[in-house]
């Protein structure tokens, strides 16, 4: 418990008036346990810290997580924390793994293969690697995929972690397929799902998607936690093209005003309130 409170005060940068809370603190133990693991809670609730502090446990550890995150932004984000940390960790959502190996930078070596597939050898790897980060699309590549699975058979790789999880429902059948070959990393290794907005009734749905079977759904940790953020709040204008003569605040009678003229009043005056009153504001 010493250890994972000092790792908790360097991720938070000693801030004494945060504490883990009991979703962290249960996801972390799942992790150590290497469990499966599934996460919803609110955008800032902290869920990163669900996959980093049991990095820093075991600092001279030679096993690997590999973190998949959707965004270049997020990608960034990790790769700055993570090095703030002095967790070594490589971004190869722009790149590739051959990076690593003899050859194209000092450590790939295809030994004059004719096949030009290459040999992989979890020796080679760059000594102390903590962390792979990479998009869906980057694990996609052939030869990241045939590296990763080599590291993988050699036990380096322990744990994929997917950040943003629910994409894999919303996006990963037409817009981005390359979520759909998550599965064949669930499949091999102890996950960690992280997620703000799984609703209940999507979870085994996404499951079967990561082809989770049915003994590790009946043994995986699942957490959930409240999704609602105070800092935001929903406004819905219903705009009806009948004549509202009672005046309900409710529908606006938009037979004496164009739609365009309605939407552009009601823009204005949500930016005008958002800056009067120092709130942000998003409108769809």
């Amino acid at each position: 418990d010493g250890i994972i409170e000092r790792c908790f005060l360097q991720i938070v940068g000693k801030q004494t008036d945060i504490k883990l809370s009991d979703i962290q603190k249960s996801a972390i133990d799942a992790v150590l346990n290497e469990e499966d693991v599934l996460v919803v809670s609110s955008t800032a609730s902290g869920k990163t810290v669900c996959y980093i502090l049991p990095i820093m446990v075991y600092p001279l550890s030679t096993r690997i997580t590999l973190l998949v995150l959707p965004s270049r932004v997020l990608v960034n984000a990790a790769y700055e924390k993570l090095n703030s940390l002095n967790i070594l960790c490589i971004d190869i959502s722009n790149g590739n793994l051959e990076l690593l190996y003899d050859g194209a930078s000092g450590y790939y070596n295809n030994n004059n293969n004719n096949n030009n597939t290459g040999t992989y050898s979890s020796r080679s790897l760059i000594e102390n690697i903590r962390v792979i980060i990479a998009t869906p699309e980057a694990l996609d590549q052939n030869r990241n995929a045939t590296i990763i699975n080599q590291l993988i058979i050699c036990k380096r790789i322990c744990r994929v972690v997917i950040d943003e999880a629910h994409l894999i429902i919303t996006n990963g059948t037409f817009f981005r397929t390359a979520f759909t070959q998550l599965k064949s990393y669930t499949s091999q290794l102890p996950f960690t799902l992280l997620t703000a907005t799984l609703r209940c009734k999507d979870e085994q749905l996404l499951l079967s998607k990561l082809c989770i079977t049915e003994d590790r759904r009946n043994n995986m940790m699942k957490l959930r936690k409240s999704i609602w953020r105070n800092n935001i709040s929903i406004q819905v204008i219903n705009l009806s093209a009948n004549t509202n003569n009672n005046n309900n605040n409710s529908n606006i009678d938009i037979s004496t005003a164009s739609l365009n003229n309605i939407f552009n009043e009601k823009c204005i005056n949500l930016v005008q309130d958002a800056l009067k009153n120092r709130r942000q504001t998003i409108i769809y």
